[in-house]
Formats: structure tokens, sequence, C-alpha cells
């Protein structure tokens, strides 16, 4: 996948070209909002992060080959069967709570677990709808404290009971920021790669 940036505002994340804006600042946004910012035509393969079917299915009809959830599925109930009807991969990333919300106080009894646990259901679901290449992503930064990202981090390779590639986008990250007290732009540091893991075989590929 490459990454195509429609305008200066949108923002590309791991393997994604369009991205709906998930920082509590912007969220919600509304579809007509969302579909008059971009989708024209796509001359390069894309992903697209968004939570709303709608805006999935106007921009798999554009030619875009992937959907990337930071809800899993799990805010708009009619994505699933949108996606399984383009035949196309999607990622269902964890989030605690909503944009909004997810970093008021994230609370866990085991991160890990937790995560894993939640995933496995949505993955289940995904594949109940008929979805055939499912991608899995922790959401670092998502509703986790600075304890939490650390801990996912060294545990990735206990996400391989979920048997889907995994990708994780720690670039740039608060969580980063509050270790190291660099600005946002100088957080890439060690955290320039993105980790894909498909099954066992593990991988790194530049951002």
């Amino acid at each position: 996948f490459f990454f195509s940036s429609r305008r200066r505002h949108t923002r590309c994340a791991l393997v994604t070209g369009v991205q709906t804006c998930a920082l509590p600042i912007c969220f919600p946004v509304t579809i007509d909002r969302v579909l008059s910012r971009y989708f024209d035509h796509f001359e390069v393969p894309v992903s697209v992060d968004t939570v709303y079917a709608q805006v999935a299915d106007y921009a798999l009809r554009k030619g875009v080959k992937m959907i990337n959830d930071i809800s899993a599925m799990t805010f708009d109930p009619k994505m699933s069967a949108v996606v399984a009807n383009y035949q196309v991969p999607v990622v269902l990333m964890h989030m605690q709570g909503t944009p909004k919300t997810m970093q008021v106080a994230p609370d866990y009894a085991d991160v890990v677990n937790d995560v894993i646990h939640f995933l496995m259901e949505r993955v289940a679901v995904a594949k109940a709808a008929g979805i055939s290449e499912i991608w899995v992503d922790p959401g670092i930064g998502f509703g986790k404290s600075v304890g939490h990202n650390l801990e996912l981090l060294k545990n990735m390779d206990q996400f391989k009971v979920l048997g889907c590639p995994i990708l994780v986008g720690p670039s740039r990250k608060s969580f980063i920021g509050a270790m190291t007290g660099a600005e946002v732009a100088d957080r890439l540091g060690g955290f320039r790669r993105q980790y894909i893991q498909r099954k066992a075989d593990l991988r790194w590929r530049l951002l």
C-alpha cells in the first residue's frame, strides 16, 4: 500500500492513505463533511480510516483497497456488510470508549488480555459476516495510559493467538512525549517503523 493524502488536513497512519481524524477535538465528524474532503479517484492503492459504513462504501466504489476501522466495526452496524460485500481487507482496532472519552481515565484489569479478548470477539464477528482478510491493531494511544501502551508493546507476541496480521502505530503518540519530553515533530525516533506480523512471521516495514 502507498500513502496518498488528498489535502493537507488529511492524515496518514500505518498503511492508510486517507484518515478521518480520530482526535477528541475532531470527533464526531459528519459523513457529508468526510465525503466532501476527498474521494475523487485514487491512482495508487490506498486504505481509508473510517467508522462510517456509508463512507467505506463510497470509498470502496472509488477503488480504495482496504478499510481501517478504529472502532473494530462497533460504531456502525452496517460496516461489516459493506466490507464483506467488497471482499477487501479490514483492520480492526481496539479503543476504549470514544475519541472524546478514551483518554479521560483508561482502566483495565489486564490490558494485554483485555485487548486480545476484545479483538478476538471482533475477529469472530468479522468472519461470521464473511470477511476473509482481517488485520488487528491493539490501538496504541486509543484509550490507553503510558503504562498500558508500554505493556502492549512489550507483549506483541501474545497477539499471535488471533491468527491475523498485526498493525501497531506508535509514532508521534503522546505517550512518547510523556516519556521523552519531545514535541510531536520530534517523536519519531525509534518508532519510525510499523510492526506488521503475519501469524508467526515477524517483519518490519518503514512507515
